[in-house]
Formats: structure tokens, C-alpha cells, sequence
């Protein structure tokens, strides 16, 4: 699994499991516990689930599991899904760039 903010934090022992639905729901409890009472910081956030190491077969928003978004109208809940997204690609993008400049 890597996590995904303004750079990547890669799991590099990782934890396998017998199939996908297993490792599926495996990283939903650690998108949880990363969230927990700390939700407007990590929204922007993504979990990604690879397979051999290599394959990535599940990218998982935080911003989609954010149980402190389910009052919202469906429409606005979209819009912070997008904007969380949007937010992360830009600190991708930002610290991509400060890489680059090193």
C-alpha cells in the first residue's frame, strides 16, 4: 500500500491477503483509523493497493470514506470529493516540482 498526500509514503513490507475483496477491505479499516477525529486534514489523501508490489488494483480517496461528509446533499458531497482531489494532485504537482528543483 502507498499513501498518497503531498508525496508518497510507501509500505514497502506490506500485508498480503488471499484475494482482493480481503485486501479491499483491509485498506478501507486503515483509511479509517488514518482519519479518525482528524478528517478535514487527511481528506485530501489517497490509499493506494498494489499487487506484487507493481500493479496498483485500488486507489481509495479518503475524501470518499469521510463519514463526517454523509449529512451532505449527494451534489455537495461530489464537490469536496472533487475538490479533495483536485488538492491532491496540486501537492503532487507542487512537490513533484520541489524535487525536480533539488
Amino acid at each position: 500500500m502507498s499513501l498518497y498526500g503531498s508525496c508518497g509514503i510507501a509500505d514497502t513490507v506490506g500485508v498480503n491477503f488471499a484475494d482482493r475483496d480481503q485486501a479491499l477491505c483491509y485498506a478501507y479499516d486503515v483509511v479509517r483509523e488514518l482519519m479518525g477525529c482528524r478528517e478535514p486534514q487527511t481528506r485530501t489523501w489517497r490509499l493506494d493497493v498494489y499487487e506484487d508490489h507493481d500493479r496498483r488494483v485500488f486507489e481509495i480517496p479518503l475524501a470518499r470514506l469521510d463519514e463526517t461528509l454523509d449529512h451532505l446533499a449527494p451534489r455537495w458531497r461530489s464537490r469536496i470529493e472533487d475538490l479533495s482531489d483536485r488538492s491532491r494532485a496540486l501537492l503532487e504537482t507542487y512537490s513533484a516540482a520541489r524535487i525536480t528543483m533539488r
